[in-house]
């Protein structure tokens, strides 16, 4: 009865931090950490981040889109030239620098009206504190006349990491559940000692 008692201790222990864990990976502050309105030439913006687990971003501009564009679909449209020095400096004397010379158009969102446009993607090593800094050296005219917010985007595809914290909170549920299920034996088996005569084999043991 013992060892049951123990084993559902770790069993809880390890499925409320397996079920942390695929909450604060999974949630949105660590997908798209930090937004910053999209700075015209001469003007600079920073700003500092969180991210709860390493990988791969792209920097996402997003522009609404005019309202004839929205009417004839997505045209195609060539890669927008911009000049933006790119500075993410973090723990540890981590820095990294990337000038971008042109964003190319990534989606549509026919929801929000927004059209998106990214970079090369920039890689951050590992969990942490951060701070991302934006200097415009030259005017981009698509984005001055309509506005646009950039923000760092985890670069991962969907589908596998929605199938992949579904699986961690699947199995950080069943631990939780074999957990209180054990718990919950073991008080039932101690109350049925307890209460058993003590001639009979149950009170005997």
């Amino acid at each position: 009865m013992r060892s049951i008692k123990w084993i559902s201790v770790v069993g809880l222990v390890s499925g409320l931090l397996l079920l942390h864990l695929a909450f604060t990976v999974g949630c949105d502050n660590n997908w798209s950490p930090v937004q910053l309105p999209f700075p015209g030439r001469g003007y600079s913006v920073s700003c500092p981040f969180h991210i709860a687990s390493g990988g791969n971003f792209e920097i996402q501009v997003s522009s609404p889109i005019e309202r004839n564009q929205h009417q004839a679909g997505l045209p195609e449209i060539p890669p927008i030239p911009c000049d933006i020095q790119l500075v993410i400096t973090g723990e540890n004397d981590y820095r990294m620098e990337r000038n971008i010379k042109a964003l190319r158009r990534s989606g549509r969102s026919d929801a929000c009206r927004l059209d998106h446009f990214t970079s090369d993607s920039v890689t951050l090593p590992r969990r942490g504190d951060y701070t991302l800094e934006i200097d415009s050296r030259s005017d981009v005219q698509t984005f001055g006349r309509a506005g646009a917010m950039l923000s760092p985007t985890r670069f991962e595809h969907a589908v596998e990491s929605t199938v992949r914290y579904w699986i961690m909170k699947t199995v950080s549920y069943g631990l939780i559940l074999l957990a209180l299920v054990g718990v919950l034996f073991s008080a039932a088996r101690k109350r049925s000692l307890t209460e058993a005569p003590p001639d009979s084999p149950m009170g005997s043991t």
